[in-house]
């Protein structure tokens, strides 16, 4: 009994009975394909490779997509400015000449700023009456008060007599 206690007590090596192999590695830091393609799959089937550069064609894409928004955004920004600076220089000249051209001096030519309309409803000049569905309704909308007004006054006029 007691050699089966002491057989029992004794500390036994894995390795020494048979258990279990322990192989030792012998490169350390090499990183077997082996070991890559254990893990996830065929390194050849999973495309790896295939699947990295359309990442990094996406991340192109995205950064064209931005610097193409900005470029658009600059030329809103210049076409606005350059159709606000238009606009003032033409309202000045119309300002000026909108009643007759004073700009002809001696051709007998009157310039186009004479000519144009101007539109109080949408703060625009034009070659003729402004004609977007708005403009409409609201100078309708004036012209019909201002008749009602003129009618109001004539029958205040009548009633005095």
């Amino acid at each position: 009994m007691k050699v089966i206690e002491a057989q029992v007590d004794r500390e036994v090596d894995p390795s020494e009975a048979g258990i279990m192999r322990v192989e030792q590695r012998q490169n350390k830091a090499k990183v077997s394909k082996a070991r890559i393609t254990d893990s996830y799959g065929s390194a050849n089937m999973s495309d790896l490779l295939g699947k990295r550069k359309a990442q990094e064609l996406e991340e192109l894409d995205r950064k064209n997509q931005e610097i193409i928004k900005k470029q658009r955004r600059d030329q809103i920004a210049q076409r606005k400015a350059k159709e606000d600076s238009t606009f003032r220089t033409l309202y000045a000249a119309w300002t000026r000449c909108k009643s007759g051209c004073i700009c002809a001096l001696g051709d007998g030519k009157s310039c186009d700023a004479s000519k144009l309309v101007y539109c109080e409803y949408c703060n625009q000049l034009k070659k003729k009456i402004c004609n977007s569905k708005s403009c409409k309704d609201k100078r309708a909308a004036a012209e019909s008060n201002a008749m009602q007004i003129e009618a109001d006054d004539d029958d205040d006029d009548d009633d005095d007599d």
